[in-house]
This record gives structure tokens, C-alpha cells and sequence, in this order.
């Protein structure tokens, strides 16, 4: 059982940085307390279209305190994600993360945000969006170094999904070592077998369910975690009709309503290709109501 099922809530101090917002003391929500509102950027996270790690690290922490300013509860990331394997040998990708995960966990904590880690994703060895159709086990190393990196930083506001797609006997190698690592530290852990669980596992304390569109959400048990991680429900949100465009604004309100309407633990927006180089997505972060 993950230290957040057990805490009641964790109170997290901020700082003024300068650039006039003080956000104070914040209370991070416990989860099960409300249905948590999650966005990310989760494949540029720290790649904004190939800007040095410095500024994509810049970019990164002006979105996490627009997002909680704007009272989000939470951002979520593809640590070992389809941006890095397309456009970084493997050395390149876990020296960014090296720099730039610490920082990322330390300023949701300074904002009371909920930190969302998928760690990678088990259909990278079929060359979709860019993937150079790299196997998880030709990986070995860097994906051990990202748990490692996890483990320092300790349970305190981060969520693990140690597989996203679980599907092959590489992701099960590495859902299998995670869970065994991560579950007596006390993280909570979520299970995403195959893309559309239908429950949780005997390590896991929540499951998440990706639909097929954004109105298929509905469809889903009221007691899973949705994420909109699948081309037709990325779609669906995006303003241009592409995975890489801005959000609706008006359809992420209405996303987020829906899943508060059934009590839903967590809604997820995942920004799959939406860079954040020249601009966050500011109408999406606005949509919360």
C-alpha cells in the first residue's frame, strides 16, 4: 500500500522565486479525497522540441507553477518516453534526465503538485510517432538508472506507473523489477496492463484505463484512473486535430467534469506531442474549473 492511500493529505511550502507569485503553504490532496486533475506534457517533458536541457528545464518549471496556480493537482511525464528514443541515443536521453527529474519532483513539491511518472512504455519496439523500434531490454541500463533516480527521491508526492501497455515479456521484466523495488518504499503504484485494465494487481494500489476517445471515457469503471494516452482521445482534444497541437479548452472542462461527475480517483490530460518551446499551453491549463 503507497504512502499516499494511508496519509490523509501532505503539506508542501512554496516560495516567492521572484517572479511574483507566492504560492504559500499548499496542501496536497490525498488521493481518493477528490477526482485529481493531472496534465503533462509527457513526452517533451524535458526534450521542448530539442532546446538545451537548461531551457527545457525552464520551460518545465514555469508550466508546473502555472499549473498549480491555476489549481491543478498534479503533472504527469513518460520518463523513458517516445521523444527521447526518437530523437536521442540512449546516453543522451538519461543525461537529461539525470538534470532534470530532480528539479521536476522538487518544484511539484514546492507547489503542492502530485508528480505522475510513467517510467516507460511497452509498445516502443513497434516504430510508431518517430520510435526507432528499440526493444525495452536494449535499454537495460538507462531504465534502471530512471528507477534509481525515482528511489532517491523518495514516495512523498510521486506516483509510479512502472509499465505503460504492459505487453511484452520486456515490460513485464521491467513492471515485475519496479513493483519488487518500489512497493515496501511505500510509492503508490498503478497498473496499465495492455492499455485497458480492468483491475488493479496483487502490487498495485490503483488501476489506469486509456479510452479509445474522450466520450468512450464514459464507458470506463468509475473506480479507474483515466488517462487520454490513445491517438483517438489525444485527438479529440486537440485543437488542430493533431497529437502535437494546443488543447480545447472547452473539452478539457468538459473531460475533467465528466470524470468528477462519477467520482473518478484521477483524469489525466496527456499533451502527447505539444512542445511547450515557444509558449505553454495556457488555454488547457485555464480549463479547470
Amino acid at each position: 500500500m503507497g504512502l499516499a492511500a494511508i496519509a490523509p493529505a501532505l503539506f508542501i511550502f512554496g516560495c516567492d522565486d521572484g517572479d511574483g507569485l507566492d504560492f504559500g503553504l499548499r496542501e496536497l490532496p490525498a488521493i481518493g479525497s477528490k477526482t485529481l486533475a493531472i496534465y503533462g506534457r509527457v513526452n517533451q517533458w524535458c526534450w521542448a522540441d530539442g532546446a538545451t536541457t537548461e531551457r527545457a528545464a525552464e520551460i518545465l518549471h514555469s508550466e508546473i507553477r502555472a499549473l498549480a496556480a491555476a489549481g491543478w493537482d498534479g503533472y504527469q511525464i513518460e520518463m523513458w518516453g517516445w521523444v527521447r528514443y526518437a530523437n536521442l541515443d540512449p546516453e543522451e536521453g538519461i543525461a537529461r534526465i539525470r538534470v532534470v527529474f530532480p528539479q521536476l519532483v522538487q518544484w511539484c513539491r514546492d507547489e503542492g503538485l502530485w508528480l505522475f511518472v510513467s517510467g516507460v512504455n511497452d509498445n516502443q519496439h513497434l516504430g510508431k510517432y518517430g520510435s526507432t523500434a528499440r526493444h525495452l531490454s536494449q535499454d537495460d541500463a538507462q531504465v534502471e538508472e530512471c528507477l534509481s533516480l525515482i528511489v532517491a527521491a523518495g514516495p512523498a508526492n510521486i506516483i509510479v506507473q512502472p509499465v505503460g501497455e504492459t505487453q511484452t515479456s520486456d515490460g513485464d521484466y521491467v513492471e515485475d523489477r519496479w513493483a519488487t523495488e518500489l512497493e515496501p518504499l511505500g510509492f503508490y503504484l498503478i497498473n496499465n496492463n495492455g492499455s485497458r485494465p480492468s483491475s488493479t494487481l496483487s502490487w498495485s494500489d490503483a488501476y489506469c484505463v486509456h479510452p479509445w476517445s474522450v466520450s468512450d471515457a464514459a464507458e470506463i469503471e468509475p473506480d479507474a484512473w483515466v488517462n487520454n494516452d490513445t491517438r483517438g482521445a489525444i485527438v479529440d482534444l486537440s485543437t488542430d486535430g493533431s497529437m502535437d497541437g494546443p488543447c480545447k479548452a472547452a473539452d478539457v472542462a468538459q473531460y475533467i467534469s465528466d470524470a468528477r461527475s462519477v467520482a473518478r480517483p484521477a483524469v489525466m490530460v496527456y499533451a502527447f506531442g505539444f512542445s511547450g518551446a515557444n509558449g505553454l499551453d495556457m488555454d488547457a491549463i485555464g480549463a479547470l474549473e
